[in-house]
């Protein structure tokens, strides 16, 4: 099978690469390792491309990438309207670099190319939702989300418009089979390549960051972002200050809203850290996950708490996972599907008494937590391999092969 992977960031095997360019990445690698023709289009860059396979065929065009794009120091407004612009362009420079009609499958990873590809080959179009931010609950909205959100349900240019116009959607989670009762969607979570993911020991990953053995440390891995919960987090510590003994709570993650920022504040976030003065919560910043402090902090931790209040489908928990970390985390989204009772358990959204409560149960019930921590990467291995993700791609992939071959 010919496959097409859209992407555009142009960070996609670059070693600093992001959530979406690394699902693309390991898609692209399985594809090809299971015998299948993979080429991937994104920006050009200088980076090498040390994570993609050498047999994947990259096309690169010379439009700005949405990770300059979102660099830029301009208002909000003159950035949306230059990422519709960016879009139309890579889109163009695609179609100058080769012919879709070379391929069975078109396979999009954002919505505004997915939007100008599906009057372009409907048929063979497979659209991944990686972040339907606009699901997420009206109050965790900024006003220009609004806005926005608002302009292009009147244009019929939504994300929501996409779905129902592609011949597939991939969903990370059910939560929108949930909304889009009437698209054609189907859900395959995204996988983590467990060979990268190995335990430290856990009393000589805690010599190396300067933790106390008889700490009990919470691990998050976070935005300062209002629907990612944070405030649920430093509520329930309040709670939980006086009955855990040697609380150790560490926030990991840019203190702004953007992923990989290492040096801007936000004033959400300032606001955040002025609240927790006199709390055992200290902020890490932004440590990136390949790296290994980023694996030391989640085997150094006895739980990772995960409170976003939307999530399609947090990557970070299943990383926690893979390394024998038990997960308290909110119930929404597709986290539910990652979470089970074996290996951790869900508290209501926004209910930090609920989080206090699974928290302090983990913390009185340590033979329940080291269960737990046996059965974390063996439910990784069994329903979230990468190798598992790309086979049900290939499997929905083939369904549409069938019905729109090639001429």
């Amino acid at each position: 099978m010919k496959i097409l992977q859209i992407a555009g960031s142009g960070t996609v095997g670059i070693e600093r690469m992001g959530p979406v360019s690394r699902d693309i990445c390991n898609l692209s690698n399985c594809f090809q390792n299971l015998g299948h023709d993979v080429t991937v289009v994104d920006a050009e860059t200088t980076i090498p491309r040390v994570n993609l396979d050498s047999r994947v065929r990259v096309l690169e065009t010379s439009t700005v990438s949405r990770t300059q794009l979102g660099k830029k120091l301009i208002n909000n407004k003159l950035r949306y309207l230059l990422s519709w612009k960016t879009e139309f362009q890579f889109v163009k420079a695609l179609q100058r670099l080769t012919s879709l009609e070379n391929f069975d499958i078109i396979h999009a990873h954002e919505h505004v190319p997915a939007l100008i590809l599906s009057y372009l080959c409907r048929e063979r179009l497979v659209y991944t939702s990686h972040t339907p931010t606009w699901l997420k609950g009206e109050t965790f909205k900024q006003k220009r989300e609004i806005r926005f959100e608002k302009f292009e349900r009147l244009l019929r240019i939504h994300e929501a418009d996409v779905i129902c116009r592609c011949s597939l959607t991939i969903a990370l989670g059910d939560y929108l089979q949930t909304a889009l009762p009437q698209a054609p969607i189907v859900v395959i979570p995204n996988g983590i390549d467990l060979e990268s993911w190995v335990p430290v020991e856990r009393m000589e990953a805690r010599r190396q960051l300067g933790i106390a053995q008889q700490d009990f440390v919470l691990l998050s891995v976070t935005r300062f972002d209002p629907v990612k919960g944070i405030e649920t987090l430093i509520n329930a510590v309040k709670e939980l200050t006086n009955k855990v003994k040697h609380l150790n709570v560490s926030i990991i993650g840019p203190l702004d809203r953007f992923y990989g920022s290492e040096s801007s504040v936000s004033s959400y976030a300032r606001s955040i850290i002025s609240k927790t003065e006199g709390l055992p919560i200290s902020f890490k910043g932004f440590i990136h996950n390949r790296s290994p402090e980023f694996r030391c902090w989640l085997s150094a931790a006895d739980l990772f708490v995960h409170t976003a209040l939307f999530e399609p489908q947090g990557n970070v928990i299943l990383e926690a996972l893979s390394m024998g970390l038990p997960v308290v985390a909110s119930r929404a989204g597709g986290t539910p599907q990652m979470v089970g009772e074996k290996v951790g358990l869900l508290f209501e959204a926004g209910d930090w008494t609920d989080l206090s409560q699974k928290v302090l149960f983990l913390y009185n019930n340590r033979e329940r937590l080291k269960s737990m921590q046996l059965n974390c990467r063996k439910q990784v291995e069994e329903h979230f391999s990468w190798k598992g993700s790309a086979e049900k791609h290939l499997w929905a992939f083939e369904k549409i092969r069938r019905k729109y071959p090639l001429v």
